[in-house]
């Protein structure tokens, strides 16, 4: 094998595997506008289970949410209006008035930034989820390996700033 870039939690590497940490991001929750005034916004993560939650579906099991506001945890198994093991399609159906999602912040920020999201008790989140590289020891005598892996170690932090945008088209008149 080659390389991954991915998320790595315990001691899960092998002998002669090395671990790269790139960054770190949180997941946050999100809704639209228009679902907000027709449901009501969450004051606090016990009550997000009277609400829509789009959630996501990782293969194995719905994905619980594990909410912190740093003196506090949280968590919420979700019994979701949508499910999906994908987040465009969890974030898009947020954007289009379906309910809350828990999406990473990055991937919201567009959409937050064009009032197209809200985001839903903002004093909670995700703890860090840590991104590393992952590859073969030996690898890292290649000098493009070293090259991608500086490059995204140094870039990790623009990730939100990437077009991840999504739109609501206006109803046909």
């Amino acid at each position: 094998g080659g390389s991954l870039l991915g998320e790595k939690t315990g001691s899960v590497l092998g002998e002669n595997q090395h671990a790269k940490l790139l960054g770190r991001f949180r997941f946050g929750l999100f809704a639209s506008d228009g679902y907000l005034a027709a449901r009501g916004t969450p004051e606090r993560p016990n009550e997000l289970l009277a609400h829509n939650l789009l959630g996501y579906h990782d293969g194995r099991a719905v994905a619980t949410w594990r909410l912190t506001n740093g003196g506090q945890d949280y968590s919420v198994r979700p019994s979701p209006a949508l499910l999906s093991n994908d987040y465009w399609i969890v974030k898009l159906s947020a954007v289009h008035h379906l309910g809350i999602c828990l999406v990473p912040e990055f991937f919201a920020t567009l959409e937050e930034k064009e009032g197209l999201l809200t985001r839903v008790l903002p004093s909670w989140s995700s703890s860090d989820v840590p991104v590393y590289a992952l590859f073969w020891s030996h690898r890292l005598n290649n000098p493009n390996l070293r090259d991608l892996i500086e490059t995204a170690e140094a870039q990790f932090s623009a990730l939100g700033s990437y077009l991840y945008t999504a739109a609501r088209r206006s109803k046909p008149g």
